[in-house]
């Protein structure tokens, strides 16, 4: 009969169902177990190659820099968490080479020279759970290479040429407290610690005089930004030649300059071209108001990109009827959504105003970080009364984050 044709067909998908779910079984839990002790394993060799790359640094040689690859790994194997692949593990199983550059792939044993140190532990087995039933077994390996944390020698240059004595040679900061306020260039004074006709300039190469040191201090591409100087002293750099005189005006001049000012000798055709201003890479976005209270975005990924919100910010312009008046009580709201972000101006008896901004190609990724934003206000009035003065009053601040974009 049909009835008797059909018997037995529950326990054959019984049966495929039952292996699914032991393998799902297993994946989840001896898959888990897989991943944490691989990354274990990865975090003991890592700390080995670092080690023995640090005694290399040092001065050590390959025999010490083994050893002490050896002696960090084992150490590693003592904690609890360890113990299963302690229990594996053997001295056949870990081995270290030393290379001269990360991408060699032939060791160089016997040459001193070689820098590079390999850390590589293989086949460390590890207990299964549900896999042996699937005849899977798990083995971890994991290696990491390390060389010298910098380079040997240690070279600074495009310097602004300004200084600060030391108060105590002994003290690793030089007799200095982190977070004070240090004068860099001192006024006129009888009792300057460098000595008579000298305000903590230097002299940085053949560079000589007031044109040279306004130079410098703009960052420009001469003779001075060429100047290496390193943190290795010995009997040829004790001591640095100082350049006498206040030049009040050429340092000024000099310095702006990073600022986006351009004054004096260095208000000249070509001069933002030679001397550009310096970037903040990671600042978020400007709301800035002109003097008709029109408010506009200016994003700075490296030129000023503007965009308008109402009306436009030609300082020319006729004021429109929906301007930001003076003292008048506004809000703003800026919300980033993966690379889009977005400007909303709120205020009471107007509709929002908003505009949104790709963020993907303006720069503010560099340095790890991708937007910061902070309240404050910004005087771009070079015109007016020395006494004049901006204020700008935030009666309630707000901020959320929930989650960052990681590349």
């Amino acid at each position: 009969t049909r009835y008797q044709q059909q018997k037995g067909n529950i326990l054959v998908m019984f049966t495929i169902g039952l292996f699914v779910l032991i393998g799902m079984s297993a994946l989840a839990l001896d898959g888990g177990h897989l991943l944490l002790n691989k990354s274990r394993l990865q975090n003991y060799v890592d700390a080995s190659a670092l080690s023995a790359a640090k005694v290399i640094e040092d001065g050590g040689n390959h025999t010490e820099a083994r050893a002490a690859a050896i002696e960090v790994f084992n150490i590693n194997l003592t904690h609890s968490d360890a113990s299963e692949i302690a229990a594996s593990f053997d001295s056949s199983n870990l081995a270290v080479s030393f290379y001269h550059s990360p991408t060699d792939t032939t060791p160089s044993e016997s040459d001193e020279t070689a820098k590079f140190v390999k850390v590589e532990v293989v086949d460390i087995d590890l207990s299964n759970f549900l896999a042996q039933i699937l005849s899977f077994n798990k083995i971890v390996s994991a290696s990491a290479l390390a060389g010298a944390s910098t380079a040997i020698e240690f070279c600074f240059n495009d310097l602004v040429p300004m200084m600060v004595c030391g108060n105590d040679p002994d003290d690793d900061m030089f007799g200095f407290t982190v977070g004070e306020l240090h004068i860099m260039k001192i006024d006129a004074d009888p009792s300057s610690p460098i000595g008579p006709g000298n305000f903590q300039l230097v002299r940085l190469g053949d560079a000589k005089g007031a044109d040279d040191i306004r130079t410098a201090m703009a960052g420009g591409d001469d003779a001075a930004s060429e100047v290496c100087l390193t943190d290795q002293i010995d009997s040829d750099a004790e001591e640095i030649e100082t350049e006498p005189g206040n030049t009040v005006g050429p340092v000024a001049q000099g310095l702006n300059t990073r600022f986006g000012k351009y004054h004096g000798k260095m208000n000249k055709p070509g001069a933002q071209d030679s001397y550009p201003s310096d970037t903040n890479t990671i600042e978020g976005c400007r709301v800035e108001l002109n003097d008709g209270g029109i408010p506009y975005i200016a994003v700075n990924g490296g030129d000023d990109i503007y965009r308008e919100l109402i009306g436009t910010r030609s300082q020319s312009a006729d004021n429109p009827s929906n301007g930001i008046k003076l003292n008048e009580r506004f809000g703003y709201r800026i919300s980033v959504e993966g690379h889009q972000l977005t400007l909303t101006i709120i205020r009471e008896g107007h509709a929002d105003i908003s505009e949104a901004v790709d963020m993907s190609d303006s720069g503010y990724d560099s340095g790890g970080q991708y937007m910061y934003f902070k309240a404050g206000v910004y005087n771009q009035n070079s015109t007016g009364d020395p006494k004049d003065y901006v204020q700008a009053t935030f009666y309630k601040i707000e901020n959320s984050h929930s989650g960052y974009l990681s590349n």
